[in-house]
């Protein structure tokens, strides 16, 4: 906790764009939300929404926010989501 005379980062939030084809898309939502639960008001833990998406020519864009924190779990999971349906993952980290 910072004191009167210091500031920090607590952490900081990621917005990433995730690309992928309608093949894949819902099933990703889905999973993206059971992975990254956040809590409601009434302190449950409920599946985390994306933030939008929308179909353009290359496929379903899905947009998600995540704290730095959870960034490297994100990747992960993008990895292991891919390699189990035989999908390429390009990495663009």
């Amino acid at each position: 906790m910072a004191k009167k005379d210091q500031a920090m980062l607590a952490s900081k939030k990621s917005c990433l764009e995730v690309i992928i084809s309608e093949k894949y898309f819902w099933e990703f939502a889905k999973l993206f939300g059971k992975k990254f639960p956040v809590i409601n008001d009434g302190g449950f833990s409920v599946s985390k929404p994306l933030d939008n998406y929308h179909e353009e020519l290359d496929g379903w864009h899905a947009t998600v926010t995540l704290t730095s924190f959870q960034e490297s779990d994100f990747i992960d999971f993008m990895i292991e989501f891919c390699r189990k349906r035989d999908v390429t993952w390009l990495n663009p980290f």
